[in-house]
This record gives C-alpha cells, sequence and structure tokens, in this order.
C-alpha cells in the first residue's frame, strides 16, 4: 500500500466535519471519523480506481456523509488535499493541487 499523508487544511476540515456531526448527534462525528478511515484504506489499496476530477486530483466520495476525499498521487505517496463537502464550492481545493 502506499503511504498516505494529508496537508493540514483537509485536516482541519475533517475535523470540523466531524465536530459538526458531534453536535447534531453523539457518537456520529465518531462514525464520521471511521467513514474516512474506511475511505483512506480504499484509497491506499485501489488509488487509480476513483475519478478524475481535475488532471491530477482524484476524489473518492465517502460512504454515508455527502463528503469525497480529494488526493493526487505525488512521488509515490497519496497526498490528501481535501475532505470535501461535495455540495459546497466544488472547486475550492484548487489552489491546494501540487
Amino acid at each position: 500500500m502506499m503511504p498516505i499523508s494529508m496537508i493540514a487544511e483537509a485536516i482541519q476540515e475533517m475535523r470540523d466535519a466531524a465536530a459538526f456531526y458531534e453536535d447534531r448527534r453523539e457518537g456520529l462525528g465518531q462514525d464520521f471519523l471511521n467513514a474516512i478511515r474506511e475511505g483512506i484504506r480504499k484509497v491506499q489499496g485501489t488509488p487509480n480506481r476513483w475519478p478524475a476530477i481535475s488532471v491530477r486530483s482524484r476524489r473518492h466520495r465517502i460512504d454515508r456523509f455527502p463528503y469525497g476525499l480529494v488526493y493526487q498521487i505525488v512521488n509515490e505517496e497519496i497526498l490528501v488535499l481535501a475532505v470535501m463537502h461535495l455540495l459546497r464550492h466544488p472547486d475550492y481545493w484548487k489552489g491546494r493541487e501540487q
């Protein structure tokens, strides 16, 4: 499996979304984080499987939540650029591309 890392903005987006869901219902934030972990495992297992959304980046849709992992393969590593809400400002992360 390829190593994976997340830029600081993606980590913050993940934390903010988890806090939002936890405020809605106890345990839902943890469910979100578990879904993110599962998405990361899927991306690591088959990084080229998920659809391209730009010349350099791909997106994996997270199960159960309206979020996606936006990532690139850079120097044999998966770099997560965004934990993106799929219904809000779809191109905001493009300035993060390597």
